[in-house]
């Protein structure tokens, strides 16, 4: 980023990792405000595929039903396999994200794999949703 020095380290962790590859962001219709919504949702994102270890990420409700407003919050699918010693993944993944320090809102819900399955074989609520509608935009 411009002003910003960025050391040698800094260069060879980007190096060794390389970006995550998002699919079907042009399909969003994000909120109108920040104007640079969409930047600020990849920095959610890498994130979350970074720092949290999605494994997948769905996108739901307003931003892919295209009735998002200004007001409206960027409805997300986690899915990550659950390490040993992790008790609250949601709020994990939220301070994931929240370190991305995004002028978007988000809602975070996280599922392992195995959980992600059953929900998808007896949708209901919220799951009926995402399975029927949901929009994948990252899948390892």
């Amino acid at each position: 980023m411009k002003g910003e020095l960025r050391t040698s380290s800094d260069a060879l962790n980007s190096a060794a990792k390389p970006m995550p590859h998002f699919i079907n962001l042009d399909r969003l219709s994000l909120p109108s405000r920040p104007l640079d919504a969409r930047a600020h949702l990849e920095r959610v994102l890498e994130a979350l595929v970074d720092d949290f270890g999605a494994e997948k990420i769905i996108v739901f409700g307003s931003c892919v039903r295209g009735t998002a407003t200004e007001h409206s919050d960027v409805d997300m699918l986690v899915i990550r396999a659950r390490p040993p010693g992790c008790t609250r993944p949601a709020y994990e993944a939220l301070t994931a994200a929240a370190k991305a320090r995004p002028l978007i809102s988000t809602d975070i819900l996280v599922r392992t794999p195995d959980e992600w399955l059953e929900k998808q074989t007896r949708p209901f609520g919220v799951f009926d949703e995402i399975v029927n509608h949901g929009l994948p935009v990252y899948e390892r």
